[in-house]
């Protein structure tokens, strides 16, 4: 390393009485070109906080995603569109029937074993049989079941294909001429009431907006993270394959391109600006892909987060001899500044000295401050082209220190290492702490994150925070843990 302050240069004594003063900054300077440090370097000055989102990765990657409809709020959406009342009268030679039914009950959706969704329709009323002046009147119940195969078109819509009825007549209190009545109300609720309930339902057409609203939420919104992190997915794009039905709900499984990152501290601002993006666009495919997910994961880790681990390696370093006394490193200060990371630690010790040859002993009181280029090693994130300054109170103390600079350099910067396991197991717990799902309109949204494989794959410093881009592969699975 090159002498950076000219006030340090070596020349001939411009006083006698300088001279063994002039002898003493020689041997100094000597030691530093030995030891291959200069006397004083400028310490940079630290960067302002950046307190802008740190920038999504680079490339797109794909998220699984399960988008689902509860057969509840399918039964509700076909309530609403189906009558609430029939009525009709017959006659059968002397006989006259009526009849009149009203929706008795919620419409129940279930699927069958073609994979259909079915809805059942209850209806209760009276009907009556008159003839000669007589009249009998009886209770009726009576029920429309419609099934339907659900499928998306190509502007992502749901609708129901195929749909066919079938009318069901409680006859267990009915008998006599009565049966008669019990016939007419089945063949007119049939060619009725069935038939308007399948036109209803081919009519039927459920915005995909419906099925996504809760997914996309959640997918717009920071996912918040331990240690003030959040994950925010950023998606691009959606892609929906055709829907299955399960036992309560309808099943859409979709890919979703998105530009994920992870921020340590979570901006609040960009959050609130996430969740008024506009939608993403949705497309529908009949063979939908869902590859491993590859993500490049941008984690902006704040110095704060990391101080304590740097401040508990270096307080291993105990007391440091030197041949003129010892030195121990007390509190630390992480900064940025241009691209290279800061580190002011306090010092203390004793530098042993002679004055007209006779041995005394100086306290040590200043600061040490080494800064370099964060650089990813076998072992962590460690500091290359480190550079050091003693800045003391006692300029013999300053010079003295220097002497043993090369030692305190190679004790610091072995512990100025943050260790690849624990930034890799930081972003593995905050994967992993997405696991109980999050609540989006009052209900939880169920994620599970399967990692295969997790490596650090670039370090940057810049506004006081430490900018480490993680490689994911495995899956990330939102909306539905309980399939693959």
């Amino acid at each position: 390393m090159a002498i950076s302050d000219p006030a340090w240069a070596p020349g001939p004594p411009k006083l006698a009485a300088s001279r063994p003063r002039r002898t003493l900054v020689g041997a100094v300077l000597l030691a530093e070109f030995a030891s291959g440090c200069a006397v004083h370097l400028r310490t940079p000055d630290p960067d302002l906080e950046d307190r802008t989102p740190v920038r999504p990765a680079g490339e797109p990657s794909s998220i699984a995603a399960v988008a689902r409809l509860s057969h509840d709020s399918l039964a509700r959406l076909v309530e609403q569109q189906t009558a609430k009342a029939q009525a009709g009268q017959e006659q059968m030679g002397m006989l006259a029937a009526t009849w009149q039914l009203q929706r008795d009950g919620r419409v129940l959706a279930k699927s069958d074993d073609r994979g259909r969704l079915c809805f059942t329709l209850p209806f209760a009323g009276k009907g009556a049989v008159a003839a000669l002046g007589q009249r009998l009147e009886r209770d009726l119940k009576a029920q429309v079941s419609v099934c339907a195969l659900p499928q998306l078109d190509s502007g992502g819509s749901l609708r129901l294909r195929d749909p066919d009825a079938r009318v069901l007549i409680d006859r267990s209190t009915i008998g006599g001429p009565l049966a008669m009545l019990v016939d007419a109300v089945a063949n007119k609720l049939q060619s009725v009431a069935g038939q308007e309930a399948v036109e209803r339902l081919r009519a039927l057409s459920v915005p995909t907006g419906d099925f996504l609203t809760p997914l996309l939420e959640t997918l717009s919104q920071p996912l918040v993270l331990p240690k003030d992190a959040c994950l925010k997915l950023r998606p691009l794009s959606v892609w929906l394959a055709q829907p299955a039905v399960d036992p309560t709900a309808l099943r859409l499984g979709a890919a979703v391109q998105a530009m994920p990152t992870v921020e340590q501290p979570c901006s609040r601002e960009a959050a609130s600006a996430a969740v008024r993006r506009p939608r993403p666009p949705v497309a529908v495919t009949e063979n939908l892909e869902q590859p491993k997910t590859f993500l490049l994961l941008p984690m902006g880790l704040s110095l704060d987060s990391l101080a304590g681990q740097v401040q508990a390696s270096v307080d291993q370093l105990g007391k440091i001899e030197t041949a003129q006394g010892w030195m121990q490193v007390g509190k630390v200060k992480l900064s940025t500044s241009r691209g290279a990371l800061l580190v002011r630690a306090q010092i203390t010790g004793e530098l042993r000295d002679k004055l007209l040859f006779i041995p005394i002993t100086r306290q040590v009181q200043g600061e040490v401050v080494l800064w370099g280029v964060p650089e990813l090693t076998a072992a962590g994130i460690g500091l290359a082209n480190l550079n050091l300054d003693v800045q003391s109170d006692d300029t013999l103390v300053d010079l003295g220190a220097a002497l043993r600079r090369s030692a305190l350099v190679t004790a610091i910067q072995s512990k100025l290492l943050i260790p690849r396991a624990t930034i890799e197991g930081e972003a593995r717990k905050a994967l992993a702490n997405l696991g109980p799902g999050v609540d989006v309109g009052g209900e939880k949204l169920p994620i599970r994150v399967e990692t295969e494989q997790l490596t650090l794959e670039q370090v940057a410093a810049s506004g006081q925070r430490l900018d480490v881009i993680v490689k994911f592969v495995g899956h990330i699975i939102v909306g539905d843990t309980a399939r693959r």
